[in-house]
């Protein structure tokens, strides 16, 4: 389903007027459950892991990771944007960060690990990499494009950059797959209809429709 069609259901299931604020605000709460189900989800079938990600290509910049000099030695790669958060799940944080035809990947080092990375006999083979304060940072310099795929906090964001990267003028999220399992989007929108129903909303106040606030 697509994120029109998931926020439809809901406000149909609600009774409450369809707006596109009504609707961003909804598909907030979605993101939201679904960030919470998916974990539990993913653990009983790590094999549904396939619907929940998400394949994003990041321009990336060269940058200077030691302050107070301009050495060669001294210049990485970072994605030139913020990426959205990546959920851990089945103890992955990204499924995979490298080349944009997938055919290198670069691995995953936490801060001050990655001289025993570039130790190995190999190493020449691939780019320590790590997410700092939301950016992903290569140990290379030059990289142009980098393909990222992961489970993310916020799919619209996600789905932006790459439609951004690839300068798509007819993508549109709203119109595009959302990253979900079947089982858990309608556990998704059970939840969401739910508390309303456990909670009668007025949806009538002085002869005009009051919708439930998403807030709540």
């Amino acid at each position: 389903m697509t994120p029109n069609e998931i926020t439809d259901l809901i406000c149909l299931e609600l009774g409450a007027e369809n707006d596109f604020v009504f609707k961003q605000a909804m598909l907030a709460r979605v993101n939201l459950s679904r960030n919470q189900q998916l974990k539990r989800s993913l653990e009983k079938s790590p094999q549904d892991r396939k619907f929940f990600t998400q394949r994003m290509l990041v321009k990336m910049e060269n940058f200077n990771h030691f302050s107070g000099t301009d050495l060669p030695a001294c210049t990485w790669s970072r994605s030139a944007c913020y990426i959205p958060r990546p959920l851990r799940a089945n103890g992955i944080v990204l499924d995979y960060a490298g080349a944009v035809d997938g055919s290198r990947a670069f691995r995953h080092t936490q801060e001050g690990t990655s001289r025993y990375v570039t130790a190995h006999p190999h190493a020449h083979h691939t780019y320590p990499f790590r997410i700092d304060d939301l950016r992903l940072v290569v140990e290379r310099a030059g990289i142009e494009k980098s393909l990222v795929i992961g489970i993310f906090a916020d799919p619209e964001e996600a789905y932006n950059i790459d439609a951004k990267t690839r300068d798509c003028k007819t993508c549109d999220f709203w119109e595009s797959e959302y990253p979900c399992s079947e089982d858990v989007l309608d556990i998704v929108v059970q939840e969401i209809t739910g508390k309303w129903r456990r909670e009668p909303v007025n949806l009538e106040v002085n002869g005009t429709q009051n919708r439930p606030d998403p807030t709540a």
